[in-house]
């Protein structure tokens, strides 16, 4: 029987993500209870602020980065190290523009935005799994992954032994990111990667490819993070607790998509140079898997959210059952619009993105303040649902270089096509 790689590199990315849920899933319910919603919101609403500046830290180069490691093999250590010195700067340019603005803020949450901005900077180093990406060999990120993560878990378990305070439970998303980091780095010298380099001519050639995604991907964290800001400024900080729980709850499960994006998107790049019948059949395989799965999750959670957060986070997080509901359905139109991003990378249409999430980004605002004041947090998950269904389907219908992906994500949709037609049935 055929190895198929891409099923193996999936395997051990669901295998090890499921690993570091399963850890993170009860120690992050013991933190939950334990900070309760006001202090659990006050985290969230800083993750949400620094993530306003995600786009702006990666520069859009892990869109592009699988392809380039895969077209220029000998060039990967130059391509690795350029990119990774231009993240770290953008990401310590955006560090310093989020604590100079969140300066007056109270001291407690000062010092929750500043590891939280340290931990966006040391995120620069999650670059170096794509170079594994492209060799297909996830299993070595999974087993660094959920060290990292392993480690995180074990400082936030004695944080509640010792009863410590918000501040020290923010610090452990440093920790993480220091520990993956230098494990990463570790990996790819015994990998015998190539001697990272930096290239001002490399730079200047990543940065040509990679721009086009940095305005879109701005306009994707305004709609997923403006709804955490909206609404501790509007509602308080336990109303973001309540909606983040929700989220939570619902993304719990987002590893497996993520593996299987991971692990398809080097063959649905390798497909494009073969052959265009192949690409287009691994792009429906892959919109099938990504939304079918996420229509399954959400359905139980419509049905089973009530008892599933009262037991999770208790009766504290009530208010996070009929957001819940709303949520459970983003889900799959917010995995539609990233497992796109292949075909878009193939097919160089990266300038049409910002049409795209910047209608959905201008809707999810204005939703947001029509509907908040309204609905609480249920108007929020509304907004946020609007805004998915906006950039992952509607939109893109309307602009004629990205009518052809609609296409195959309706194929996919409705399993149409999903085989190769040489095959016996």
């Amino acid at each position: 029987m055929k190895h198929d790689p891409a099923a193996g590199n999936a395997l051990w990315l669901i295998c090890g993500r499921l690993a570091q849920s399963g850890i993170s899933l009860l120690v992050g319910i013991l933190t939950a209870r334990y900070l309760g919603p006001s202090d659990y919101g006050l985290i969230h609403y800083a993750a949400g602020v620094t993530g306003f500046f995600a786009a702006f830290c990666t520069l859009g180069l892990p869109s592009i980065l699988v392809r380039e490691l895969i077209d220029c093999p000998h060039q990967e250590g130059s391509v690795l190290g350029t990119a990774l010195a231009m993240q770290a700067v953008s990401s310590l340019c955006a560090a310093v523009m989020v604590l100079s603005v969140q300066w007056g803020q109270t001291e407690t949450l000062r010092w929750v935005l500043g590891w939280s901005c340290t931990s966006m900077v040391l995120r620069c180093f999650d670059s170096i799994h794509l170079f594994f990406q492209a060799r297909q060999r996830s299993r070595v990120t999974a087993v660094v992954l959920l060290a990292a993560h392993s480690a995180a878990m074990v400082y936030r378990a004695v944080l509640l032994v010792l009863g410590k305070s918000v501040v020290w439970f923010a610090f452990g998303a440093v920790l993480e990111g220091l520990c993956a980091g230098g494990l990463l780095l570790l990996s790819y010298r015994r990998e015998r990667g190539q001697r990272m380099s930096i290239s001002r001519e490399m730079a200047g050639q990543l940065w040509n490819k990679s721009r086009h995604f940095i305005l879109p991907g701005l306009m994707v964290a305004v709609y997923a993070q403006s709804d955490k800001i909206m609404l501790t400024k509007m509602l308080g900080q336990e109303a973001t607790g309540c909606y983040s729980a929700a989220i939570s709850v619902c993304s719990g499960w987002c590893f497996v998509l993520s593996a299987i994006m991971d692990a398809m998107t080097p063959e649905i790049v390798g497909a494009y140079r073969r052959s265009s019948a192949d690409f287009d059949r691994k792009n429906r395989q892959l919109y099938a898997l990504v939304f079918w799965l996420s229509a399954a999750v959400a359905g139980i959670l419509t049905f089973a959210g009530k008892p599933l957060v009262a037991i999770v986070y208790g009766e504290a997080y009530g208010e996070a059952v009929e957001p819940l509901k709303i949520l459970g359905w983003y889900t799959a139109f917010s995995y539609l619009g990233v497992a796109r991003n292949p075909w878009v990378v193939c097919r160089e249409a990266q300038k049409r993105l910002v049409w795209v999430y910047g209608a959905a980004a201008g809707a999810n605002v204005v939703l947001n303040l029509l509907l908040i004041p309204r609905w609480g947090i249920c108007g929020a998950a509304a907004a946020s649902l609007t805004a998915q269904v906006l950039s992952a389907v509607v939109v893109p219908c309307l602009l004629p270089e990205l009518r052809e992906n609609c296409h195959l994500m309706l194929e996919g949709i409705l399993l149409r096509n999903l085989k190769n037609r040489e095959e016996t049935p």
